[in-house]
């Protein structure tokens, strides 16, 4: 599947924009605007949709993880939205910013290419221009649109058969850990959490148990147990958590969490750059949760029959 490109068209006037003036005018206006900023951009791959996946207690619970911003700021931001009908809300589960479609530009990955090579071959042909006056450029400028750039892959064009089925298994490992911290955690979009760990291990060459090690100390850990509610938490904040693990290890002070016993300790091979995982973290899933295998295949057939 070729890889595609969106951006979020910004006219040179957003920020004069009645209701964006009025939302900034308020107390912590500016980062009512960013997260705003945030939400559209992560609308782009559905076309100003955003989608109520479950992990959460409600949207904003959920945007306010995904998007790290605190939930009562988002909570507020959506209020205000849905009044100035910027945002609509449909079937319960289903979010639409109604100004996105108007503002998504994208192209393929081919095209990107090709459009970047002619610029610079233009450029190479035409000559140094002369000097322009104040006049021209606030011209210029004023007929420019801001372009915020964002890389991602559809979800919805992903074909079934690329997710393995151990990324189903690291989908149910988190959910189960999950579970242990709060039995009444919301059921989530296994297909969704699967695919995430199919980007982490194919794209991000993380292995199964990389993984499967984060989860588990994430899900004992007292503070990132209730900030890891996703595989996109995972996939995104990846990188922290390895970071905080190591201090923990590298500091004797720090070798232990509040309210837990477990001593922080990274494993040898965590550096090493494997790409392929090893059988044996697909072993030490199934011996975790000896029902693993029924829950895949169960979860396997719901994807075959496209729900």
């Amino acid at each position: 599947m070729a890889k595609k490109y969106y951006w979020l068209k910004l006219k040179n006037d957003f920020f004069r924009n009645p209701e964006v003036k009025i939302l900034r005018r308020v107390a912590g206006g500016d980062t009512y605007t960013l997260i705003y900023l945030e939400m559209m951009l992560l609308s782009l791959e559905n076309e100003g949709h955003l989608y109520f996946e479950g992990f959460g207690d409600d949207m904003a619970d959920e945007l306010s993880v995904i998007l790290d911003e605190r939930k009562e700021d988002v909570q507020f931001l959506m209020t205000f939205l849905q009044a100035k009908n910027l945002i609509e809300v449909k079937e319960g589960d289903q979010y639409f910013m109604n100004t996105i479609p108007e503002m998504i530009g994208k192209e393929t990955e081919s095209a990107r290419k090709m459009r970047v090579h002619r610029a610079k071959e233009q450029s190479k042909q035409l000559p140094t221009p002369p000097k322009r006056s104040q006049c021209d450029s606030d011209v210029t400028e004023s007929d420019t649109e801001i372009e915020l750039e964002k890389e991602i892959d559809k979800e919805k064009e992903i074909p079934h058969e690329k997710i393995r089925e151990v990324h189903l298994q690291l989908a149910n490992h988190l959910f189960n850990k999950m579970l242990e911290n709060n039995p009444n955690v919301k059921k989530p979009n296994f297909k969704s959490w699967a695919d995430t760990f199919r980007l982490m291990t194919d794209r991000d060459k993380r292995t199964v148990e990389q993984i499967t090690y984060l989860i588990d100390w994430s899900q004992q850990d007292s503070f990132w147990h209730k900030n890891i509610l996703s595989a996109s938490a995972i996939r995104k904040q990846f990188d922290r958590l390895v970071l905080e693990i190591k201090d923990k290890r590298s500091n004797p002070k720090n070798n232990y969490r509040k309210g837990s016993d477990r001593q922080e300790i990274l494993p040898d091979w965590f550096d090493k750059g494997e790409v392929k995982p090893p059988k044996s973290a697909v072993e030490e899933l199934k011996q975790i949760n000896p029902d693993l295998d029924a829950q895949v295949e169960a979860m396997k057939k719901l994807l075959k029959e496209g729900k």
